[in-house]
């Protein structure tokens, strides 16, 4: 079983909803960079950037199983100039016969991880 220590960053309140009800699926708010879902972080200071302005700044921690999780790469989301909505996954649920997609990324910018040219050089941290 491949157990992850992962992290999300939200509101203190959407925190308390998460917990007594289970997290929403992303796409009720965006489209999601890597295709919709629920986004998680192998990194704590990743997720906090999420809930920094928030009111009651607050990350949750889960240990989480991960089941069969497909591997997004550069290819999937280039640092070629395009914006996110250019991305393979962009809005779309995860890869046929895959339950997850799990991102290795390096930082471009604020708010801005994407999987590095070099696999090898990044902050391993799933999204």
């Amino acid at each position: 079983v491949n157990i992850a220590r992962l992290y999300h960053g939200t509101s203190s309140s959407i925190a308390e909803s998460i917990v007594i009800s289970g997290y929403a699926s992303l796409a009720t708010l965006d489209d999601g960079w890597f295709g919709r879902a629920v986004y998680v972080t192998e990194n704590p200071q990743y997720a906090f950037q999420y809930c920094i302005n928030k009111t009651n700044p607050c990350v949750i921690i889960t240990d989480t199983i991960l089941f069969n999780p497909y591997p997004v790469i550069y290819c999937d989301a280039p640092w070629d100039g395009n914006p996110p909505s250019h991305f393979r996954f962009y809005g779309k649920g995860p890869s046929q016969n895959f339950k997850s997609h799990v991102v290795p990324v390096a930082r471009r910018g604020d708010l801005d991880y994407r999987p590095p040219t070099d696999p090898i050089k990044n902050d391993h941290t799933p999204i």
